[in-house]
């Protein structure tokens, strides 16, 4: 019974301990920064900023087809429901547009073929 208290006040001491170090704020408002000034660095909506390669200052963009082109609308999407910034909540939208392309594609159809 000791050691079960012991390491229940251990996980509740572990969890208040994270959680003082965390300031969401903070965390939140460096992240609202970096987007906008992201967003002005963009010139289009259909260059979609994936990742800045080491050593490098610039953005590497691209299309709706990659992997990743979801990622940037959806952080858009995160700054804005965190700040109500209604030109943030446009860009999100324009930035979404791009993407729906995607949804008129039509899926591969998952066989018995493809699985082997």
């Amino acid at each position: 019974m000791k050691i079960k208290t012991g390491f229940l006040l251990l996980v509740i001491f572990a969890a208040t301990t994270v959680a003082a170090q965390l300031n969401t704020d903070k965390q939140l408002a460096y992240c609202t920064a970096q987007a906008s000034r992201t967003l002005i660095t963009l010139h289009d909506f259909e260059h979609i900023p994936r990742s800045i390669a080491s050593g490098k200052t610039n953005w590497s963009l691209i299309s709706y087809k990659d992997w990743c082109s979801g990622f940037w609308p959806g952080i858009l999407w995160y700054v804005y429901e965190y700040t109500n910034d209604e030109k943030i909540k446009k860009q999100a939208g324009l930035f979404s547009g791009t993407l729906f392309p995607i949804a008129l594609i039509t899926p591969i159809p998952v066989t018995k073929t493809l699985l082997n």
